[in-house]
C-alpha cells in the first residue's frame, strides 16, 4: 500500500480498542477508501458489504451473504434478513471475536431509503453500542451526504461516531510512490495534471512522456478519464451542468468574484450560493493574503479549485471537447495545451511548492506558524511565511523557465519585501525556488538569509 499507512494504523488501533467502535470514514471518489478497507480486512476479522442503489430486499440479501460466509451460517443463507433490524439483533447476539462490518458507499442506502440514518441510529442505541466485540465502519464518497447525513448535526446519527477519518489525496511528496523514477521536475508536470489521486495514477505511464500520457487517457474518447469529471460531479450534483460555468470561469483564469459573475453572466446571489456549495463540498476554495488577520472578512479573496484534474480537465477538455470529439487530438495538444502547458504548471506549482515547504519547516530559518501566499494591487508572493509573533518573515519566489535564476530576481523580491507593510518589523529570508538552477552570482549569495532550491537536483534540504 502506497503510503496509507497512518490511515491503517487507524484503523488497527480502533479494532484494538476493548469496547464497541462507529467510525465514519469518507473522502471524495478514488481517493483510495476502499482499497484501504480492503487492505484492512485483508489482516483483520472483517465483514465487508459494497451497497448499491438497489432495492432494499436486494440489499439485505446481499449483506445476508456477507455475514452468513464470515460467520458460516447456512441457515441464514436459507433465510436472509427481511428487514435491517434483523441485521442489529443478529449481530448484538452472534457470540464471536471482536470483528469489524463495513458498509462501503453507505451513502446508496441512504439514497434508496430516506430513514436509513434513523434505523442505523436506533440499531446502534439499541443493539450495537453496548457490544464489545463490534467496530461498525460507514464509508461514503458522496460528500455532501457523509457530512449532512451521517456527520451533521441534524442527522440521527450524530454524536454516535466514536472516530472519524477523512481521506484526502495524497500531497506532491507521496506521489513518488507511484512514480519512483519521475524526476522532481517531471513529478510536478504530472501532478499539476492529476493531483494525488491513486486512482488517476494508475494511468499513467511512467515510461511516457507528459504529452504522450495526456493524449493517450485524457485527451482520447472513450478512456476512463476522458469523461471521468462528468461523472465525479454527478456523484454530488443532481444538476452538475448547473456548476460548469462557474468551475470553467475559474479554471480559464477568473478568480475575483467580480471575474467569474462577469464570465458567467451569473446575478451576485446565485453565484454566491453556488460557490458557497462547491466550497462546501471541497471542490473549490477561497484563498486569501497570508497577511490577513480575518480571511472570512478580506474582500482580496480569490476562488480557485481545489482538486488538479478537474481544473486541468475544464481548462483544456471542456473547451475542446467538440474538436476532441473528432479525435483531433494532436491538434488540441499542439494548440491549445502546449502553449500554456509551463505557465499552467507555473501557477499550480506555486500551491505545490507552499505545501512542500509546509512539511519542510524545520528546515527553514524559523519555525512557520503562517503559510501561503500574498498579494496586493502592486505586488504577488508566491511563498510568504511568518512565525508567532511575526518577527521573522520568509518570502519566496518560484520561476518556472528553462534559464537560470539570476540576480535581478532576488533583488526584486527583496524590493517586494520592503514595500510590503505588514514585514517592516521583521527579519526577512529569502527563497528562490527554480526549475532551471541559478547563475554563479546567486549561488555565491546563498547563506542562512537567502535560501535556493534548485528543482532539478531533487527534494531539498534547504539548509
Amino acid at each position: 500500500m502506497i503510503d496509507r499507512k497512518r490511515e491503517l494504523k487507524f484503523l488497527v488501533e480502533k479494532f484494538g480498542e476493548k469496547s464497541a467502535r462507529l467510525i465514519v470514514l469518507w473522502g471524495r471518489r478514488r481517493v483510495g477508501k476502499t482499497y484501504l478497507l480492503k487492505e484492512f480486512c485483508s489482516q483483520y476479522p472483517a465483514i465487508y458489504f459494497l451497497a448499491t442503489k438497489s432495492s432494499k430486499k436486494d440489499q439485505l440479501f446481499q449483506l445476508s451473504e456477507a455475514i452468513a460466509e464470515f460467520f458460516n451460517d447456512s441457515l441464514l443463507m436459507i433465510k436472509p434478513f427481511s428487514d435491517w433490524q434483523e441485521v442489529f439483533v443478529y449481530l448484538k447476539e452472534k457470540r464471536s471475536e471482536r470483528f469489524t462490518l463495513i458498509i462501503d458507499e453507505f451513502p446508496y442506502l441512504i439514497s434508496t431509503d430516506s430513514a436509513i440514518p434513523s434505523i442505523f441510529q436506533k440499531g446502534w442505541d439499541e443493539h450495537l453500542a453496548h457490544n464489545n466485540k463490534i467496530v461498525l465502519i460507514l464509508n461514503g464518497s458522496s460528500i455532501s451526504m457523509m457530512e449532512n447525513e451521517v456527520l451533521g448535526a441534524s442527522s440521527p446519527l450524530y454524536g454516535r461516531r466514536t472516530a472519524q477519518w477523512k481521506l484526502e489525496p495524497f500531497n506532491l511528496m507521496d506521489m513518488t510512490g507511484f512514480f519512483p523514477k519521475a524526476n522532481l521536475i517531471r513529478l510536478i508536470e504530472t501532478y499539476s495534471v492529476i493531483g494525488g489521486i491513486p486512482y488517476y495514477a494508475q494511468f499513467f505511464d511512467p515510461a511516457l512522456s507528459i504529452e504522450e500520457n495526456v493524449k493517450s487517457k485524457i485527451l482520447k474518447k472513450g478512456e476512463v478519464l476522458y469523461q471521468e469529471v462528468d461523472f465525479l460531479l454527478r456523484e454530488e450534483f443532481k444538476e452538475p451542468r448547473t456548476y460548469f460555468p462557474v468551475l470553467s470561469a475559474i479554471a480559464s483564469g477568473s478568480h475575483k468574484f467580480g471575474e467569474i459573475a462577469g464570465k458567467t453572466g451569473m446575478d451576485k446571489s446565485n453565484l454566491t450560493k453556488y460557490l458557497a456549495i462547491l466550497d462546501h463540498l471541497h471542490i473549490t476554495y477561497r484563498e486569501v493574503p497570508v497577511t490577513e488577520k480575518f480571511p472570512h472578512k478580506s474582500k482580496k479573496g480569490l476562488y480557485l479549485i481545489r482538486d488538479p484534474f478537474i481544473n486541468f480537465w475544464f481548462r483544456f477538455v471542456r473547451p475542446n471537447l467538440r474538436h476532441l470529439e473528432m479525435e483531433k487530438i494532436d491538434f488540441v495538444w499542439r494548440e491549445k495545451i502546449a502553449p500554456q502547458f509551463d505557465h499552467y504548471v507555473s501557477r499550480y506549482c506555486e500551491k505545490i511548492m507552499v505545501d512542500v515547504v509546509e512539511k519542510m519547516t524545520g528546515a527553514l530559518p524559523f519555525d512557520c506558524e503562517r503559510l501561503g501566499r500574498y498579494w496586493d494591487r502592486n505586488i504577488e508572493v508566491d511563498i510568504m511565511a511568518f512565525d508567532n509573533e511575526e518577527k521573522s518573515a520568509l518570502l519566496g519566489e518560484i520561476k518556472w523557465q528553462k534559464r537560470p535564476v539570476g540576480v535581478k530576481t532576488f533583488k526584486a523580491l527583496k524590493e517586494k519585501g520592503k514595500k510590503i507593510k505588514a514585514l517592516s518589523a521583521c527579519r526577512k529570508y529569502f527563497l528562490l525556488i527554480s526549475k532551471g538552477g541559478f547563475t554563479q552570482a546567486v549561488q555565491e549569495m546563498a547563506d542562512e538569509n537567502v535560501l535556493l532550491f534548485d528543482l532539478r537536483k531533487g527534494w531539498p534540504s534547504l539548509a
